[in-house]
């Protein structure tokens, strides 16, 4: 058996309500939860990565940092393998952030997509909003230009 460690994540109280409510939801522990998002996410961007190797500036293209959303702050313990902390640190290396950081924007872009699968009026110019709380007043304009109702 592989020797653990843990890591401590900085997020929103809001970001792990959010997270104990969809671990529950998949009957997985929070720990469970979040890697198998992370360990998925680390995945393709090592894939991702190796195809584009000889690319300069590659974090141009993608969102290196999470924006940390409002309220009040909290910390979340992730309990994994040394071996899935290696990458995990690897991977906030190599997108220049924190290792906070790239967990909680390995779990918006999770949550981003979910929503984006389960309700398309929750898109944004034609990009799944990162919170549809947080910006379900844009969103809302957004799809209705996007989307407009059709005449009765």
């Amino acid at each position: 058996m592989s020797n653990r460690t843990a890591l401590l994540i900085y997020c929103s109280q809001d970001e792990l309500a959010r997270v104990r409510e969809r671990a529950a939801l998949e009957h997985r522990t929070v720990s469970g939860y979040v890697l198998n998002i992370l360990m998925r996410t680390i995945a393709f961007e090592e894939s991702l990565y190796a195809s584009l190797k000889h690319t300069s500036g590659i974090n141009r293209g993608l969102a290196t940092q999470a924006a940390c959303s409002p309220g009040p702050r909290t910390n979340m313990l992730l309990r994994c393998s040394e071996e899935e902390a290696e990458r995990i640190r690897s991977a906030a290396k190599r997108r220049q952030t924190t290792i906070s950081g790239f967990v909680r924007l390995a779990l918006r872009r999770s949550w981003s997509v979910a929503a984006g699968m389960l309700a398309p009026e929750l898109m944004v110019h034609g990009w799944p909003a990162a919170n549809a709380q947080w910006n379900h007043d844009f969103t809302e304009s957004a799809s209705l230009e996007r989307y407009p109702r059709r005449a009765q």
